[in-house]
């Protein structure tokens, strides 16, 4: 092989290794995404031992208060 043949090669390797990684990331992602998912279905179920209501209030409560925050640090 020649040495541009070869140089193509580990490129695309490399370019390889790189694509696989951001589909790990992404895959990893789409995990937290339906762990998060799950939580928030066991949330609207009702108010238990098991909500998220229950402890730290409901998703209205938190969706104000993450507002205010972010509108507080951008003002």
């Amino acid at each position: 092989m020649d040495e541009d043949s070869t140089q193509r090669d580990e490129l695309f390797e490399r370019r390889l290794i790189k694509n696989q990684q951001e589909i790990d990331r992404i895959f990893d992602k789409i995990e937290e995404i339906d762990r998060n998912l799950e939580l928030l279905r066991i949330s609207f179920e009702g108010p238990d031992a098991k909500s998220i209501g229950s402890t730290h209030g409901n998703l209205y409560d938190w969706g104000g208060y993450e507002w205010d925050a972010w509108k507080k640090q951008k003002g």
